[in-house]
Formats: structure tokens, sequence, C-alpha cells
């Protein structure tokens, strides 16, 4: 009875793969979406723990697509880390985050200490993990580790634990972010994803460069900028070239309507909910 069971679990997945609406029609892409939760989402007043439990409490809210940043461990396993120092001041207390140097731990480290000593951590298995139980979710990866390379490692490993997944269209639903070119040429050479963001945060291009560049890589679905760099013309040039504009990471739903006002299509928030002034 248990495999019966399990079978009828794993078919009634399937079939919500199959169904999730837009998923896999580039039409889809972000559509009606105007909040991305950054990180995984806050959780009890903390951001940034790109935790489960962060994961968790954000899809009862209504969140659809989700942010997740990631670094390769001292073993170069993947980890759901923003950075190394934080993890360690939050995981481990201040005075042992110092004396590790913001250096990564091992995957078996990581996986066994709870982020913050409380919420689950997220290695590659567990992200996709996610996409299989959760079909109607999207999730945008943001590499931490700098280079191309190490962003490169820290996508095949997510992509090979993706391919291997018995669920249709898990893959699918995973959108790169990037910051330049160079790592879009190399992504595409790892493993071809349908789309990709273009981040801007760490970013010195000038908008006519941006500009350039989303015009000749039809992949680019949509760009990320911190408010800074939001103009008006900016925002209308990027949209005529058919590419959607997110704003990060914004909290104050007053920021969120002015940013609409200029015709930004959405924001990433910690904190501000789907239908609650987002």
């Amino acid at each position: 009875m248990a495999n019966v069971g399990g079978a009828v679990m794993f078919l009634c997945l399937v079939l919500l793969s199959l169904m999730a609406p837009g998923m896999d029609s580039p039409t889809g892409f972000l559509d009606g979406e105007r909040l991305v939760a950054h990180a995984m989402g806050g959780i009890d007043g903390r951001t940034l723990t790109n935790s489960e439990d962060a994961f968790t409490a954000n899809y009862a809210k209504g969140f659809r697509w989700f942010e997740v940043d990631l670094r390769l461990t001292s073993d170069g396993g993947v980890a759901a880390v923003h950075d190394w120092e934080r993890y360690f001041r939050d995981t481990l207390g201040r005075g042992i985050a110092e004396a590790h140097r913001a250096m990564p731990v091992s995957r078996e480290a990581f996986r066994s200490s709870p982020v913050g000593g409380k919420y689950r951590p997220l290695d590659a298995g567990g992200i996709v993990g996610l996409l299989e139980r959760h079909p109607d979710v999207r999730l945008v990866l943001d590499m931490k580790d700098p280079g191309p390379e190490a962003r490169a490692r820290a996508l095949r490993q997510l992509a090979a634990e993706a391919d291997a997944s018995p669920f249709p269209g898990v893959p699918e639903r995973i959108v790169p972010q990037i910051p330049d070119p160079e790592t879009y040429r190399m992504f595409e050479s790892i493993r071809p994803f349908p789309s990709y963001i273009l981040t801007l945060y760490a970013s010195k291009a000038a908008n006519e460069e941006v500009l350039r560049f989303v015009r000749q890589a039809p992949k680019i679905r949509a760009v990320a900028m911190p408010a800074f760099r939001v103009s008006p013309q900016f925002v209308s040039e990027l949209k005529r070239s058919g590419t959607r504009v997110y704003v990060h990471t914004v909290n104050d739903p007053k920021k969120a309507a002015e940013l609409r006002e200029t015709g930004v299509d959405g924001i990433y928030t910690d904190f501000l909910a789907p239908g609650a002034g987002g």
C-alpha cells in the first residue's frame, strides 16, 4: 500500500507540473508577477536566509517567483548563501565569523548547520526538490561568487540536478541571473535555459550598452536593477525592446508604487506580500 500511495503522489505531482499555467510558455514569463521573493523572502523579520523555511513561509503568502543566492562550498558544492560572513555571524556567532575570515565551509558542514540556528539550509538537491514539489514556482538564480568560472561551476551542478529530476519541466523553471555578456555566453555553453535576467547591481555598463545587449540577446527576458538606475526613459527603452523591468530590493509600499509610476513591472522584496501593497 505504501508503494501504491507513493506512485499516486508522484503521478499527481507530474500532472500538476504539466498543468502549471504559462510556466513553459515564453509569453508566460513574469506575466502579472509584480513581486519576486528576494533571497527566498524574509522570515521572522530576518532577511537573506535563503532557507527552505523562508521559501515555505512566503509561498504560503502567495509568492510564486523566488530569487535564491548561490555560492560554492569549500569542497565545490552549492550552498544557498548570500555571503559567508553573514552566514557565520548569523549561524555561528560574530567571533567565529571573524575567525573564519568569511571562508566557505564544506558541503556537509553547511547542510548540518541550520541557518541562524533555526532555518533549514538549501543545497542544489534541496533547491531542485522545491521545484519538484511546487510545479507553479519559478526560481531565479543569483550566483554570488566572483568571476564567470565560479558561477559556471555552481550552474553546472544545479543544472545537473535539475536535468536528473524525474519531474517534467523542472529545468525550464530555472531562470539564471547574469551580470554581463561574458557570463551569459558561458551559461549558454553549459546548459541553455529558456530565459535569463540581466542584473545590474554590480554593473558599470552604460544604459546604451545594456540596451544593445538585450536587443542582441532575445533570451534576456527581464532586467533587474537598483532603484538609483531607474529613469522613465531607460525603463521605456527597455520595454520597447521587449524586456521587463524589475527593481531590487524594495520593502516600502510607497516606493513600490512610485516605481510602478515610472513603468517598472515589479520588484524584488523581502517583506511586501502579494496583494498587500506590492
